[in-house]
């Protein structure tokens, strides 16, 4: 019974201990898009540079837009969300590959996903629910991740992310394949390598954001 008791306590401790670690994370990702990422109009190709880590980063995707790029909708009815499903890539798929060698990705690609893209809705001024709320009118949001390759040598990291975003309500049924891509310039330290994956998830966040918010 105590052994029980033991067994499951510890499980919940590491399972808290995960959650916090991810948390902190997140919260180191939006921190250095926050500081290290200028601001630009997305018609403007400086969106897609950053200075990261001192590395020079390029996307196909801002990592932050100005702000009146995120506008609040402010009609009567509020666009409302319901992140339904988020479906984590093949652990067999995640690793960075450099001279011959694969180094695994220990990261639930599913997770960062539906935190970032529940931030961007609400930086957008969507609401995020919980359930559809039994309204046809609440957009249902599916994603899975189907793809992911990534190698790096002594100058440079480059990954690319492939996706299939399914939206539906009402008046919306669409299916969306979804690819963004990362090359940061001078990456040397592999211990990196994770922290680089999460801002590409955060760039299928963004894309995945922009669409939503388009409907």
């Amino acid at each position: 019974m105590f052994k029980k008791l033991f067994v499951f306590i510890l499980a919940l401790f590491f399972s808290a201990c995960a959650v916090n670690s991810k948390n902190q994370s997140i919260a180191r990702v939006n921190e250095v898009i926050k500081v290290q990422a200028e601001c630009y109009e997305p018609s403007n190709s400086k969106a897609y540079e950053a200075k990261i880590k001192g590395l020079l980063y390029i996307s196909d995707v801002g990592l932050k837009y100005c702000g009146n790029k995120r506008t609040i909708d402010k009609s009567v009815s509020l666009k409302k969300v319901y992140i339904h499903r988020v479906y984590d890539l093949n652990e067999n798929l995640k690793y960075a590959s450099s001279n011959g060698y694969n180094y695994y990705i220990n990261e639930n690609f599913n997770y960062y996903f539906y935190v970032f893209l529940k931030e961007e809705l609400e930086n957008r001024g969507i609401v995020v629910v919980e359930n559809t709320q039994d309204s046809p009118y609440v957009l249902r949001v599916d994603l899975s991740f189907n793809d992911f390759y990534s190698k790096f040598d002594s100058n440079s990291l480059f990954s690319i992310i492939a996706s299939q975003l399914t939206l539906k309500d009402i008046n919306t049924s669409k299916t969306i394949n979804i690819k963004t891509k990362q090359e940061v310039k001078g990456f040397y330290n592999i211990k990196d390598l994770p922290f680089f994956t999460q801002l590409l998830i955060k760039q299928v966040a963004n894309k995945s954001a922009d669409i939503i918010s388009s409907l």
